[in-house]
């Protein structure tokens, strides 16, 4: 039996419930402070929970917040079956949320450059979206157009530079229209 099977073994069975609790609070507070200002103490008591509770499960708090980033995604966009409006509602919601935590990207980027398991799950997310952008991207435009790759990394590029580098203000309505005319250009 390995150190973390014997660990996880001792006292009583990991509630899954507390478990969801616990990463959500992380999740949200991430979003809402960044991870610099976020400290676990707050996590706990927004889970309802005990510090000593979420230090069995994960040992640091990088640990933690990529369980978190792991759990919920930040980008949650319902599909239409239209590709074209589906990816307009996906550029808003990313344009949503970099405008409200994009000061606070800086930090959590240089965590997830120091700390290899943040890093991970980072960059899991960040093919995530740029997932999501391809493959309605390939809806709109074909899915062999070779623009595909450039116009997926573009947007959420654009609005890390915009709102996370330059600090300028994001109106998620006027970004999305910006990009969908760059679609529209690359559909020629």
């Amino acid at each position: 039996m390995s150190q973390t099977e014997q660990t996880a073994a001792r006292g009583r069975p990991r509630s899954a419930d507390r478990t969801d609790a616990i990463l959500t609070a992380a999740h949200d507070l991430l979003r809402e402070v960044g991870y610099d200002a976020l400290r676990v103490q707050d996590v706990a008591e927004r889970a309802g929970a005990g510090l000593a509770t979420i230090y069995r499960r994960w040992s640091t708090k990088e640990e933690l917040l990529a369980a978190a980033v792991n759990h919920g995604s930040f980008l949650d966009v319902e599909r239409t079956g239209d590709a074209r409006a589906d990816l307009r509602a996906m550029f808003v919601e990313v344009a949503c949320e970099l405008a409200k935590t994009g000061d606070l990207l800086a930090g959590f980027m240089a965590a997830a450059h120091a700390h290899a398991v943040l890093g991970a799950a980072l960059r899991r997310e960040a093919e995530v979206f740029r997932g999501g952008f391809a493959e309605l991207l390939g809806e709109v435009l074909g899915p062999e157009h070779p623009l595909i790759p450039t116009l997926s990394d573009m947007g959420p590029s654009l609005l890390m530079l915009r709102a996370g580098m330059l600090g300028e203000a994001i109106d998620p309505q006027a970004f999305a229209d910006e990009l969908l005319a760059l679609v529209d250009a690359a559909a020629g």
